[in-house]
């Protein structure tokens, strides 16, 4: 009899325990917090390496790009030797007035990190736009002239190519003082002339103010054949 006073239940009739043989739970807590962990470290691990790809990718030209710029400034003296001996004064005129390009097989695919480079080492940074610097109704903004093919511009090539490769060879206590720093702005449509862009102009604008050394990139979205979105 049970202290209550019901008979008791016969022996097959009477609970049992059966030792459970799945895992605690705290375990499955503990394989759910390695699976995030695991998790979040493989998608760290994978955004730096991309990251590191890409930036250098971007920004690291291939080993030999001092040669592939100082061809072009070779290219330039050798033109001028000509022109001394040449008694061709319109040709002369002709030549003078040359941009070198860069050629297109030795740049390869390193176009925008040997554009940046070019950057550093000019006396006038903005004669290395992608886009043209003015515009007619007959400029075609998407000419590869302006955004796949570069050159040295004949200013550049006049000052030389000691005093180019010193601005934007990598930063040494030689050049600290005096080497550029890139600020980047990102705006879609820069040209239609609403408030957006007057806020735009106005922080490019001071941060050309703030140091020399500063310069201005602009992200932004030139419709072909047109001067303005209006």
């Amino acid at each position: 009899m049970s202290e209550f006073g019901f008979p008791d239940l016969p022996d097959h009739l009477k609970f049992s325990p059966v030792e459970s043989t799945s895992a605690p739970y705290y375990d499955y807590q503990k394989l759910f917090t390695t699976i995030v962990f695991g998790t979040l470290f493989i998608a760290v691990l994978t955004y730096k390496s991309i990251e590191t790809v890409i930036g250098r990718f971007l920004n690291v030209p291939q080993d030999n790009w001092r040669d592939i710029i100082k061809d072009a400034f070779d290219e330039y003296n050798q033109l001028k030797e000509g022109d001394d001996n040449n008694n061709n004064k319109k040709e002369n005129k002709e030549n003078n007035k040359k941009s070198i390009f860069l050629k297109s097989g030795a740049v390869g695919t390193k176009i925008s990190s040997i554009r940046r480079r070019l950057v550093f080492g000019s006396i006038k940074p903005s004669l290395y736009s992608t886009i043209p610097l003015s515009t007619t109704e007959t400029t075609d903004s998407s000419n590869p002239v302006y955004s796949n093919k570069l050159r040295i511009n004949k200013i550049d090539l006049q000052n030389g190519y000691d005093k180019f490769y010193e601005k934007m060879k990598p930063i040494e206590s030689t050049n600290i003082n005096f080497r550029k720093i890139l600020f980047g702005f990102f705006h879609p449509n820069g040209d239609c002339k609403g408030g957006g862009e007057k806020v735009l102009w106005e922080s490019i604008y001071s941060t050309l103010k703030n140091d020399k050394l500063n310069i201005a990139i602009l992200y932004t979205f030139t419709q072909n054949n047109k001067v303005s979105c209006n």
